[in-house]
Formats: C-alpha cells, structure tokens, sequence
C-alpha cells in the first residue's frame, strides 16, 4: 500500500499542488502536509471506523472514584472513538455494558467509567502503519487531506468544497465495506432465527 509521502503527492495533485519528497523538506506544501497529515488521518479513522483499525485491551484502573459509578479506567493512549466494553455474553445491543467517558478530575485526561470490573474496551485505534490500509481507506484520507489542504495551499473555497464532497461519498463506502467485513452468530431472539 501507498506510504505517507504517496499518499500526500497523491491529495496535493487533487489541489493541483506540488509533490514533495518528504513531510520534513523546506518547502509550503510540505510544511502544511506536515501539519495536517495526522489530523486528517485521525478524523478520516474516526469517520470510517474500519475493522482493521479495531482494537480490545483491558483497561487501567485508576483509584479516582467518580459518584454513580463503580469502576474508573484511564482512557487508551491510542483511542480514537470509544466502541462498547466487552461483554462475553452479549447477544444483542440490549447486552451493552453501559460506560461514559468523562474528564479526569485533575482535567488533564480522560477517563472511561463503567459498573464493569476488569473492563476490556474495544475501540477505533490510531493507527499510523499506512501499511495496514486498505484502498478505500487510502481514497478517503486522499480526499480528507485535499480538502484540508485546499485553502492553505489555494485559497479556493469551491475546490475545498468538492473535495470535503468527494470524501463524504469515499467514507460512505468504506463504511459499508467495513460492514461486510466480518461475522457474528445471528441473534438468536431474532424473530427470523425463532421462525426456522
């Protein structure tokens, strides 16, 4: 799959930018690239949320104690959107273990608080190995850093526009790839499953 530098060149021929060789040469398009690169990639992960970027980790107690709830855990260095909390027994979304993510007391992080002891979140990671992507992710972040760089590197609001456009249809199917990937056991309290 394409690199960093790819995938930039790529998004700054959309804005009919010049290619750069590296996030770090003395360039503007590399400087504004260097800037917004792990912005657009995060909200582009956030927004499509693939399977591939899903992670599960039992989480840290913290002794903070926070009214209402039994358990306090720090949030994931690398999480980007919170999912569920693991729940072995789960069947439907009824089964959802309930979880809030609040504001440390001393303000300085985040926290997740749960009922649940030894909670396993699963999330949407940060992941930054381009690697791992798969092409309707890379066309997304394509069109996600286009229309960030649109303005810095044109100033044309209307070429922002169709590229904060084209990334919305990219992110729609990307999401539904994403959906198809995968496969649990049908509910069993489905009416379809009791009907056979």
């Amino acid at each position: 799959m394409a690199n960093q530098v790819e995938i930039a060149n790529i998004a700054l021929s959309q804005v009919k930018a010049h290619a750069i060789e590296s996030f770090d040469e003395s360039s503007t398009e590399a400087e504004v690239v260097n800037r917004i690169y792990s912005i657009a990639r995060d909200a582009c992960l956030s927004d499509v949320a693939p399977r591939w970027a899903r992670k599960q980790s039992l989480l840290s107690e913290l002794t903070e104690e926070v009214s209402g709830w039994d358990y306090v855990y720090s949030y994931p260095a690398d999480c980007l959107e919170a999912i569920e909390i693991y729940n072995s027994a789960k069947v439907n979304d009824e089964d959802k273990i309930p979880f809030e993510i609040a504001s440390a007391s001393s303000g300085n992080a985040s926290i997740i608080l749960t009922d649940e002891a030894e909670a396993e979140l699963i999330y949407t990671a940060k992941i930054t190995n381009t690697g791992v992507y798969d092409f309707l992710f890379v066309e997304a972040l394509i069109w996600k850093l286009s229309s960030y760089l649109a303005i810095p590197l044109k100033g044309d609001d209307r070429l922002q526009a169709s590229c904060a456009k084209a990334y919305s249809a990219a992110v729609g199917i990307a999401k539904a790839k994403t959906k198809n990937e995968g496969w649990r056991m049908p509910d069993s309290s489905s009416s379809f499953v009791r009907a056979r």
